[in-house]
């Protein structure tokens, strides 16, 4: 069997997972991160997995705020159409 077809037969199971987590960046590092995690989801036909909403860095801590914390925390489905998402890709949270 030709190696590139091996390799896509390799592909189809669809009880793996890829799993996400927030970069201590700012958002637009997470967002990247994010975007790349769902096209690699998408190829190696995965699960990818969510982290629980946690404080994110500029949106709820960080120098801009003058060393005081906002109260609560931020996910990164609030930042996308998450219906539109799980069309393409499988997800679940951890």
């Amino acid at each position: 069997m030709p190696k590139a077809k091996k390799e896509i037969e390799m592909c189809q199971y669809a009880d793996h997972y890829l799993s996400f987590d927030y970069d201590p960046g700012g958002l637009t590092n997470i967002m990247h991160s994010f975007e790349n995690m769902v096209v690699l989801a998408i190829l190696l036909n995965r699960t990818l997995v969510i982290p629980k909403p946690k404080p994110m860095y500029l949106l709820n801590y960080g120098p801009i705020f003058h060393k005081k914390s906002v109260p609560g925390t931020s996910s990164i489905d609030e930042f996308y159409d998450w219906d539109r998402l799980t069309k393409f890709v499988r997800t679940t949270r951890d």
